[in-house]
């Protein structure tokens, strides 16, 4: 980050099906509410994540099981929405270093790889099979990146 650019902050709801855009003030860390203040989701938002360009906000619903890609302005906090992917889904684990998202299947004990492209924020399924694990919480180490 550089000095003067603006800070901001987005949180997802479970109830109003939508991510919430605030403007952080760099001497007080004041929220102040962006316009459109929210931003529709198709259900409830249970996480949040920025893909490793920094261009992309991801977000991981409930309800109706769907990962929906935001395009991010970096001058203003705007929030574009991009065609969502649907996936049993929960957490969400970014690779740092390249165009790949994880997402952990809730009910399915298991994690589903997508590729995004950072331009557009469209995911793509990287059609390998899920990979089955016994819960559903999980992060990404990488060491270095190439």
């Amino acid at each position: 980050k550089r000095p003067g650019e603006p800070n901001f902050l987005y949180s997802g709801s479970q109830v109003s099906s939508a991510v919430s855009a605030f403007s952080i003030h760099l001497g007080t860390g004041a929220l102040t509410a962006l316009a459109p203040p929210s931003y529709p989701t198709s259900g409830s938002t249970r996480a949040l994540a920025f893909d490793s360009t920094g261009t992309v906000l991801i977000a991981s619903e409930v309800g109706n099981d769907t990962v929906f890609p935001f395009l991010f302005n970096s001058g203003t906090g705007a929030l574009t929405g991009v065609t969502d992917f649907t996936s049993n889904n929960d957490p969400i684990a970014i690779e740092p270093c390249g165009p790949f998202i994880h997402v952990a299947n809730e009910t399915a004990s298991s994690i589903t790889g997508f590729h995004l492209d950072p331009g557009t924020g469209v995911l793509t399924d990287t059609a390998q099979a899920d990979i089955i694990t016994n819960g559903n919480l999980f992060d990404i180490h990488a060491v270095g990146c190439n």
